[in-house]
């Protein structure tokens, strides 16, 4: 277990020029979402689900007990699994080797999209819109008035939840699913909302025919952002601490490193543009494409991070931890301008304070149990290490 809290981390200098994507070994079907569990990594497409343990160098069907392969979405948390197929979601808690039906309440619906928040789970589809409380033993029908076409999207932030439908735009409950309206202020309605992320207090949209939107009070009003993209058509998104990747339908992935005010194309090697699905580890963005696979780059590559010091100048204890991490400092160590955040294993920032002192105490009681990164950043350097929530 502590070969895990190691960092296996080296990131080097940025050259744009010689990056590169490379296919892995999943190379001839369509992924339609994939999810990341510690070292696995899960395709979902229509022919099943596909697992790696080896950042894709090599894959292997897993679709034992699934009675729908045709895949559409992945969520994970902890041990479980969640995919969302024809009629169906399935729950897998051995690493896709065994699935499992999960479907009481749910109305024989195709479901396209999936979320996990806390204990929450949240399934949408074409008219449907389930939560479940009890790990996918029982799911409530929570449309609630809600004018949904096909619901392909779910952000979380502060206590709103928001939806992203495949025709009717954007819908926001403040109540956990009670009530729901409208907030498509700021872009026009009858648009589709193909996939939504966080950032902060950021929340960003990728539509079908209004590109990229942003909103920056908590999903009420939204902006195009829009400078730099050349396809209007935007599909996927993920985010790596400030970073924001982009996928869309022809014109392959974007990053933008400034929230979303300009984006650059990163498609050096990709070979197929047409991207459905992304996920972040540590080490890679994997882009899953129609009909060509997974397809993976090393995000040293397109973070502009010149240089990540390993653990040099502060420990952190206990490791593995249950309710508190504290974070000791060299003495050389400068604390001006120093915070610590902590992400989970896909790169979401979980939690954010200033350092002001050589040792400090984190509360890590409210996150659930897994492998976390730790990054310590001053004027000077940033460094990183992991460890592990029991």
């Amino acid at each position: 277990m502590k070969k895990l809290c190691i960092l296996l981390i080296a990131l080097f200098a940025f050259n744009m020029t010689n990056a590169q994507w490379q296919q892995t070994s999943l190379d001839s079907t369509t992924v339609n979402s994939i999810t990341i569990q510690d070292s696995c990594i899960y395709a979902g497409s229509y022919y099943g689900i596909y697992r790696s343990t080896n950042n894709g160098n090599s894959w292997s069907q897993v679709n034992n007990g699934l009675t729908y392969t045709f895949v559409n979405t992945l969520a994970s948390k902890d041990s479980n699994i969640f995919a969302g197929a024809i009629r169906n979601v399935f729950l897998s808690n051995d690493m896709g080797n065994h699935w499992v039906e999960k479907i009481n309440g749910i109305s024989n619906d195709f479901i396209y999209s999936l979320a996990i928040n806390g204990n929450n789970i949240w399934a949408g589809g074409t008219g449907a819109l389930y939560l479940s409380t009890d790990n996918g033993n029982n799911w409530i029908d929570k449309r609630n008035g809600a004018s949904i076409s096909t619901i392909l999207a779910f952000a979380f932030i502060g206590n709103n939840i928001i939806l992203g439908d495949d025709f009717n735009g954007l819908f926001l409950s403040s109540n956990n699913g009670n009530n729901w309206y409208s907030v498509n202020s700021g872009i026009p309605v009858c648009y589709g909302v193909n996939a939504l992320a966080t950032i902060g207090n950021k929340v960003f949209a990728a539509t079908t025919t209004w590109g990229m939107n942003l909103s920056t009070n908590n999903g009420y009003n939204w902006s195009a952002i829009n400078n730099g993209i050349s396809n209007t058509l935007t599909k996927s998104l993920a985010v790596f601490d400030t970073i924001i990747f982009l996928g869309t339908e022809g014109k392959g992935v974007f990053i933008s490193k400034d929230y979303g005010n300009s984006w650059i194309a990163v498609n050096s090697g990709l070979q197929n543009l047409e991207i459905e699905s992304l996920s972040i580890n540590n080490n890679y963005l994997f882009a899953g494409t129609n009909n060509s696979g997974v397809w993976k780059r090393p995000l040293s590559e397109m973070t502009g991070i010149t240089e990540i010091k390993l653990n040099n100048n502060f420990t952190i204890s206990p490791n593995p931890a249950i309710t508190n991490l504290c974070i000791n400092l060299q003495q050389q160590t400068k604390l001006q301008n120093t915070t610590v955040s902590i992400y989970d294993i896909q790169g979401k920032l979980l939690l954010q304070q200033e350092l002001t002192q050589p040792q400090t105490d984190l509360n890590i009681a409210p996150l659930a149990k897994g492998i976390y990164v730790v990054k310590v950043n001053n004027d000077n350097n940033s460094m990183v290490s992991k460890f592990i929530k029991e």
